[in-house]
């Protein structure tokens, strides 16, 4: 949040997103889009999608974080993935996560898609509107991430 204050852009992504227009975060863009975060003490973040970034809670396994590794990917309500930039894309499909911390929106209806790490799901996938965000690294996840990416500039092409 602070390089995007110094450089005079939270106003300028504010307005966009209120346009409706396609945005895609990822990972740390995905979690500047929520409107609080506790990475380095309680932060504002730019409030496109209500919720906050919290630290992964206490495991009751072994699972260690960061959670830096491939992870599985599900939908949170069977059939959401239609008509999104997930809708090419396989259930419980592989991505390459490296977090610490993860999203909690306040609308469920925000979550697109889940993923388990230990004990614990949390949201992978978030989406308003045209405005999505991937906890995860589509970029680095392969094919099956290349897809999404993919899908998000035909997403544009047709929305934007």
């Amino acid at each position: 949040m602070e390089g995007l204050k110094i450089r005079n852009l939270i106003g300028t992504i504010k307005a966009f997103a209120k346009t409706n227009r396609p945005i895609l975060g990822i990972c740390l863009g995905a979690q500047l889009m929520l409107t609080k975060g506790y990475e380095f003490g309680e932060i504002e973040g730019l409030d496109i999608i209500a919720g906050k970034v919290i630290p992964f809670p206490k495991f009751k396994n072994a699972d260690k974080v960061p959670h830096i590794g491939w992870n599985k990917i599900f939908p949170f309500n069977k059939g959401r993935w239609n008509d999104t930039i997930m809708r090419s894309t396989g259930v419980n499909m592989h991505v390459y996560f490296v977090h610490s911390y993860i999203i909690e929106t306040k609308n469920k209806d925000n979550i697109l898609a889940l993923t388990k790490y230990g004990d614990i799901n949390f949201a992978s996938v978030i989406k308003k509107g045209n405005i999505y965000g991937c906890q995860f690294h589509p970029e680095k996840s392969g094919p099956d991430g290349l897809t999404i990416i993919d899908e998000f500039i035909k997403f544009v092409k047709i929305n934007g």
